[in-house]
């Protein structure tokens, strides 16, 4: 059961996160309707896209790849794949990939000397990450399933060194 202390931090993140998008939306409704200075207001918009995707980022990292980590580990224990969980894992794995590669985009466009990245480049990038993350989420999961309690000691010196 969920205290009111945890709902109401919930409530506050979903409305920090939706204030961040009305943000957003009225910083490029300026842009358009300013016509006498439009840079000003697509730089702020640039730059508050690029915080908005670095927050996503922060999330995907925090949420799907510890879920993913932990799938792949039952997974493997169990030496069974049901096909939810097998949706479930390729969810979260698509889901860090394409936001590495949604925060690289933002990045790169919200620079004024880089050429901004096409859907191709991003779609590479995308491929990139997935299998760059879905190696090392089946070795953290291959790890976690044989020597369940160093594993904790293992993502910190991974982290770390």
């Amino acid at each position: 059961m969920e205290t009111d202390e945890g709902a109401g931090q919930k409530s506050s993140q979903a409305f920090d996160q939706l204030q961040g998008y009305v943000h957003a939306l009225y910083l490029g409704a300026q842009s358009r309707w300013h016509s006498n200075s439009p840079h000003h207001f697509h730089w702020r918009l640039m730059f508050e896209n690029a915080d908005i995707t670095m927050l996503r980022l922060l999330e995907a990292f925090l949420k799907s790849a510890p879920q993913l980590v932990l799938q792949l580990s039952i997974m493997i224990h169990g030496n069974t794949v049901l096909p939810l969980q097998g949706l479930s894992a390729s969810a979260s794995l698509v889901s860090l990939a394409w936001m590495i590669a949604s925060y690289q985009k933002v990045l790169r466009d919200s620079r004024d000397d880089k050429l901004p990245m096409s859907y191709k480049a991003m779609i590479a990038q995308m491929l990139w990450h997935f299998f760059t993350i879905g190696a090392r989420t089946v070795a953290f999961a291959l790890f976690a399933s044989v020597f369940q309690l160093y594993f904790g000691i293992f993502i910190v010196s991974h982290w770390c060194g």
